[in-house]
């Protein structure tokens, strides 16, 4: 078993009544079982000290993150600069009229390309994937504004 969703599945059986508990640890596989009882007890002090990161860890958040958009000359220069599948995903964490303004300002065959790549991305951008994304949009546009004061 994959060791997030283990630990997750530990976090939440730590929460919920020991009667409960018990309920649901008997219906598992026994390998499961076994490597989830001595996990639970490690979530039960976690949930007792830090309840509200007990909380946090198991809220799953549906929305995606959303990168601040740079003006429009930056934000062409800096999507050129990549390659169509890391421009598809740039684009996937910008809002919507951003990206139809950068697909309209490329070539057609780019816009083309950029576009099936989009369309071939599988809905929300991964979190830790979506925040390096903004990270490197907001530090590359940066870079391009300084140097384009410079000259």
């Amino acid at each position: 078993m994959n060791a997030i969703p283990l630990r997750k599945a530990a976090l939440a059986l730590a929460c919920v009544h020991p009667s409960d508990r018990r309920w649901l640890l008997g219906r598992l596989p026994r390998p499961w079982r076994a490597q989830l009882k001595s996990m639970v007890e490690e979530a039960r002090l976690l949930a007792r000290v830090a309840p509200d990161l007990a909380d946090a860890v198991l809220e799953d958040d549906p929305r995606p993150l959303r990168a601040d958009t740079p003006v429009p000359r930056l934000l062409i220069a800096v999507l050129d600069g990549l390659s169509e599948t890391w421009a598809a995903r740039m684009l996937s964490i910008l809002d919507a009229p951003s990206a139809e303004m950068y697909l309209a300002n490329c070539d057609a065959t780019r816009a083309q390309a950029v576009r099936a790549r989009m369309d071939a991305w599988p809905g929300n951008c991964p979190p830790a994937l979506a925040g390096a994304l903004a990270e490197h949009l907001k530090l590359a546009s940066e870079a391009l504004a300084e140097s384009m004061e410079a000259a």
